[in-house]
């Protein structure tokens, strides 16, 4: 290996070969810089290449996301530079994907996002059809007591001219 990609030496991203050529080291910061040709980043995501797949609740990942700690920091090595998210340690023992507790992939935090996302949209559906259901209700109400009013001015104008 040479030492424009001895930032692979140890790290579960060695395995991907195909990688090292578009990854260039930093000196500074010894973090991977991906060339400018390379506009996108795409994770693998072929049910072809997948093996254990489970169904998740969407909702306990919900009641996961909002329970997740997120806060705002900055890498050791980039001092002024901030950042927003979870910390890895708190990611993997709420959700339990990823290779170990000190790294989050964008794939796992894509699906995190996407399942909570869903939970919400649910929710929404949810909470649109009872808020439908009492508009409903109520403008059956409104229309009742619009006919008692009716009838009670009646009665009282003919209370009137017997009286």
């Amino acid at each position: 290996m040479n030492s424009s990609s001895s930032w692979f030496a140890g790290c579960s991203i060695a395995r991907y070969w195909w990688l090292r050529p578009l990854v260039k080291t930093n000196p500074k910061n010894i973090k991977p810089c991906i060339p400018c040709c390379v506009r996108t980043w795409a994770s693998a995501s072929d049910r072809a290449l997948k093996t254990e797949v489970a169904s998740i609740s969407d909702a306990a990942m919900l009641d996961k996301v909002a329970a997740l700690p997120i806060s705002t920091w900055s890498y050791l090595s980039e001092r002024g530079v901030r950042h927003v998210g979870p910390m890895a340690q708190d990611f993997y023992a709420a959700f339990g994907v990823g290779e170990d507790n000190k790294h989050i992939t964008s794939i796992g935090e894509d699906g995190v996002a996407l399942a909570a996302i869903k939970a919400l949209h649910a929710q929404l559906a949810r909470t649109t059809a009872r808020l439908t259901q009492k508009g409903a209700a109520l403008h059956a109400l409104q229309l009742q007591m619009a006919a008692l009013s009716a009838r009670m001015q009646v009665w009282a104008a003919k209370g009137r001219l017997l009286g």
